[in-house]
């Protein structure tokens, strides 16, 4: 089984969508059980949750949200994770000052399909997590093609 850990700043939009699509793409593709898929975020503040823009852009996009509540990325987590996607450059290069356990294993999401940007954040309205997502998918769909090759 392989893992595949999605980190961004705060584990509140932008991951929970990423991880969340792969997820959904993974289980049509009857692929779901060979892969443990994760998101958690750099910075998280107690007491925050994932936006109910962000679940609503989900399930308008027919996606099962991962999860409803932010994570704090941990030294085991990067320990265990096979493969992590940042959603920035910024967010890659904390993450490998950070912990020297994820040194190549970190990829740009954008930089699967050869954009250099990084991904937006949607913060509080549907509409925003949708066009988040909707970048993002091209990405996301080659990830996939990656994967279950």
């Amino acid at each position: 089984m392989s893992n595949i850990l999605f980190v961004c700043e705060t584990n509140c939009s932008v991951s929970q969508l990423a991880a969340s699509y792969l997820q959904s793409k993974l289980k049509e593709n009857g692929r779901l059980d060979d892969f443990e898929i994760a998101c958690r975020g750099l910075h998280i503040r107690k007491g925050d949750t994932v936006p109910r823009e962000c679940i609503e852009a989900m399930h308008q996009s027919g996606i099962e949200p991962i999860a409803y509540f932010p994570r704090q990325l941990t030294l085991k987590d990067v320990r265990v994770a096979d493969l992590i996607v940042c959603m920035s450059e910024g967010c890659a290069k904390k993450l490998t000052s950070s912990f020297r356990s994820a040194e190549g294993k970190v990829i740009l999401l954008l930089g699967l399909v050869g954009r250099k940007e990084d991904v937006f954040e949607p913060r509080h309205a549907v509409e925003p997590n949708k066009n988040c997502l909707a970048m993002m998918a091209p990405a996301l769909d080659r990830l996939v093609e990656r994967l279950i090759v």
